[in-house]
Parts: structure tokens; C-alpha cells; sequence
């Protein structure tokens, strides 16, 4: 019942806690996987959280952090959803998973994760899908934060090459209609003779 999910949930907080004194993960684990068997998201992402880092006694476990991380984060926990990000997007991991990583990039962009918006502004650049990348950058961007000076700068460089690039396909157009105009004066004139 939500009593025992709370209580389950409760302990497994606190035992997987470091700034608490009876710290201690392994123990967490038991109160925790019942807590999200019973799917209070949270205890899923301290799950989660626990076998990505392999802490204390815990030995780091990608697929269980994986597994963890994904059903937090289809609960919008966010410290899942930040897990599920890093285990798929690890390359060396035999968890890694592009389209996955990308998708969690996106969830956690949309919750205001800056470094996955920035991540995701420069994959989505190299995919050269690059308004979205710009408007991703300058959407998290915060001017005057210093936390925020890399994505502003990422995303103001994407808007002036943006610029760029429609200012140069302007001119080649009206190069090509001055020229179009050129040509149909000579013709006319030829014609007229």
C-alpha cells in the first residue's frame, strides 16, 4: 500500500543519503527496489543514481542503472532521466545507445539541463539540422550568468553563421536576378532592332 511505499521510500532516502550518518547504499537497496517496484519514481532514480556511481558496497551496474533510470524517468523523475542520459551516451558502454542517449538529451534539455542542451545543440549542428541547434543554444541560454557562457556563446556563433548564410544566399539570388535582368535588356534590345 502507499504506506509502506512511502515508508520503503523514506528509508531508502535516507540510507543512500552521503550526508547522512548511517549512510550506507547496499543497505538503501532493499527499501529502495521496493519503493519503486511499488513505482514511486524517485526511490527509481536513487536506484538509478546508486548503480551508475557504484557506490559504497554497490558495485557499478549499467544495465541496472539503465533499467532504473528509464522507468524514473518515463515517471519524470529528473535524476533519472539524467542517468538514463549518461548511461546510453557512455561510448565505451556496452549499454550505449545514440538514439536513446539523444532522446534523454532531450528530456533533460527540456527540464533545463544546460549541458544537455548544449550537447544537444552541437549534435544536432553535426547532423546539420542547425536551427534547431541555434534556437536550442539561445533558448538556454541565461545572458549575464556565468554558468551560462558557454551555451550563449555556442548559440550567438550558430545565429551569426546563420545570418551569414541567409545574407549570402541573398545575394547569390539577386546576383542571379540582376544578371536574368542583364540578359533580358540585351535580348530586348535585339529584339527591337
Amino acid at each position: 500500500n502507499s504506506g509502506d511505499r512511502n515508508a520503503c521510500t523514506a528509508a531508502g532516502m535516507q540510507l543512500s543519503d552521503v550526508e547522512n550518518a548511517a549512510y550506507d547504499p547496499f543497505l538503501s537497496l532493499r527499501f529502495l527496489q521496493q519503493a519503486c517496484t511499488a513505482n514511486h519514481a524517485a526511490a527509481c532514480g536513487r536506484l538509478a543514481l546508486i548503480f551508475y556511481a557504484g557506490e559504497g558496497d554497490v558495485e557499478r551496474d549499467l544495465p541496472s542503472a539503465g533499467n532504473f533510470a528509464m522507468r524514473a524517468c518515463a515517471a519524470q523523475d529528473r535524476d533519472g532521466c539524467e542517468v538514463a542520459e549518461a548511461v546510453f551516451a557512455e561510448p565505451g558502454s556496452p549499454q550505449f545507445d545514440a538514439e536513446k542517449a539523444l532522446s534523454y538529451r532531450r528530456t533533460n534539455c527540456s527540464y533545463g539541463n544546460r549541458r544537455s542542451c548544449i550537447d544537444l545543440a552541437r549534435i544536432l549542428y553535426a547532423m546539420d539540422d542547425r536551427l534547431p541547434a541555434e534556437q536550442i543554444a539561445l533558448n538556454a541560454c541565461v545572458p549575464g550568468d556565468p554558468q551560462s557562457a558557454e551555451v550563449c556563446a555556442f548559440g550567438q556563433r550558430l545565429q551569426s553563421l546563420r545570418r551569414k548564410a541567409e545574407a549570402e544566399r541573398e545575394a547569390a539570388i539577386q546576383a542571379a536576378r540582376n544578371a536574368q535582368a542583364r540578359e533580358q535588356a540585351v535580348f530586348d534590345r535585339y529584339m527591337a532592332q
